[in-house]
């Protein structure tokens, strides 16, 4: 999930997968490497910021970007290309690691999926774009929250 940073939880057979498949302790991989940093750096707001800075756009911030590629700019629409490119790259590694059945994506950036999504899946490579399926959570906040009622009450 990017808000202004990278969440992430693995989940098989309903529980949340830690310290298996290349991940940390807490399951979540904000913190590990990827290109010159971490995948914090590149996978969130600012990393996003960079990817239209190194492209020359003007509009820097997500939702500057979403609505120049509601109104065609192709240029808007390459730079959520490269993000996805980034954020398949990224997840490549666990998702060859993991195997999941699919990936699912929240929060305000999933609303630029149908631009990211080729990215995505060029990153992932055509043999785990193929077998892994990329989803959108119609309402990224409400999963988040559903999500957290569920650890909860793992925990009682």
């Amino acid at each position: 999930m990017l808000g202004t940073g990278c969440g992430s939880t693995f989940i098989e057979k309903g529980e949340i997968v830690k310290n298996k498949y290349g991940l940390q302790e807490n399951g979540m991989i904000y913190q590990d490497p990827f290109l010159d940093g971490t995948i914090e750096d590149y996978l969130s707001a600012n990393g996003l910021k960079m990817v239209a800075r190194q492209m020359n756009m003007n509009e820097l911030d997500g939702l500057a970007l979403y609505q120049a590629s509601q109104k065609g700019s192709q240029k808007a629409q390459d730079v959520f290309y490269k993000f996805g490119y980034l954020i398949g790259t990224a997840l490549q590694r666990y998702v060859q690691s993991f195997q999941p059945d699919c990936i699912a994506f929240g929060g305000q950036i999933a609303g630029s999926m149908k631009w990211m999504k080729p990215g995505i899946q060029a990153g992932l490579g055509q043999e785990q774009s193929i077998r892994t399926k990329i989803k959108t959570s119609e309402n990224g906040t409400l999963s988040t929250c559903k999500g957290l009622v569920y650890l909860l009450n793992q925990k009682k």
